[in-house]
């Protein structure tokens, strides 16, 4: 079998974005939990780097096998969310005085990965279930006006995209629309937005994570695909700071279920009445909420000690 190209190169990045966001001091267990937070990251950026300048030429995109789209989610759960939140883990293990007493503690840490510096814990149960479908609603609607100006400017076509999605089932959207989702949201709006936010200004975090994460997205093949996750990565940080992370992710799976399904004909109906039913999920919550999320995420950002 052969090495993966992207994996020592993975590692490269990844130590440097370890000592510019995190550098744990002293060296030791943390400098490794730091290393597999920031792996993740480090590895989709050393892969953008090499497709991004292919990223005008609107290469002809293939079919992806559905054994490959499974690979895929076991990889965005594994490499995405498993290995940066073990590093998070242990990180938090090195510095902390003592040793973890009990598993309340290890939830803990982990609630402090996941929430961005300065979010408070947020509305619980049906509240922030509601707050979260509101976010949607709003956001679909954003991503149908986003597909309809993809139809009218130039280069904003979303090309011959379908062909990837050609072996897409029913239950491979779902799997992979999660996936995703958990992950991303983890890596780009917890732990990247999170070490940011204590190095930089506010605004600056939010635009530094953005581009990130919409080079990253490059390799789908036209500028389309880093334009679009640009602009909705600069959305999720809001959320993410004013809302909550686990709204982000809420928010965040129903846009890859709607996009993935407009983008797999061959699923129909479901590629239809899947976009729709989170439309009007979304905005029946909005009106039960009076908007309050929409509210929260163009508020003025709270002031941090």
């Amino acid at each position: 079998m052969a090495l993966d190209p992207f994996f020592l190169a993975g590692f490269v990045v990844a130590a440097l974005l370890a000592a510019l966001l995190w550098a744990p001091r002293p060296p030791g267990l943390g400098w490794v939990g730091a290393l597999l937070m920031a792996y993740p990251l480090g590895r989709a950026l050393a892969y953008a780097a090499e497709v991004a300048p292919r990223v005008l030429a609107n290469p002809v995109l293939q079919p992806v096998s559905a054994q490959a789209l499974l690979l895929q989610v076991v990889h965005d759960l594994s490499f995405g969310l498993l290995l940066p939140l073990g590093g998070a883990l242990l990180r938090w293990r090195h510095r902390a005085t003592g040793r973890v007493h009990d598993a309340r503690d290890a939830v803990a840490a982990a609630r402090a990965a996941l929430l961005p510096a300065g979010v408070g814990r947020g509305a619980a149960g049906r509240d922030a279930a509601l707050d979260a479908l509101a976010l949607l609603g709003v956001t679909l609607l954003l991503l149908l006006l986003g597909l309809a100006l993809g139809g009218v400017v130039p280069g904003l076509g979303m090309a011959n995209e379908s062909a990837v999605w050609a072996n897409l089932t029913l239950p491979l959207l779902l799997a992979l629309s999660l996936a995703a989702a958990v992950s991303e949201e983890f890596v780009y709006r917890g732990l990247l937005l999170r070490a940011l936010e204590r190095r930089v200004a506010g605004w600056a975090a939010l635009l530094i994570q953005a581009l990130a994460f919409g080079f990253i997205h490059s390799g789908y093949g036209n500028l389309a695909h880093v334009l679009g996750p640009l602009l909705f990565a600069l959305l999720m940080g809001l959320v993410a700071q004013r809302v909550g992370l686990l709204a982000c992710v809420a928010v965040h799976a129903g846009i890859d279920i709607a996009y993935l399904a407009l983008a797999a004909p061959q699923l129909q109906p479901w590629s239809l009445a899947l976009p729709g039913l989170l439309a009007l999920a979304g905005l029946a919550s909005l009106a039960l909420t009076r908007g309050r999320a929409v509210r929260a995420v163009l508020a003025r950002a709270p002031s941090r000690a």
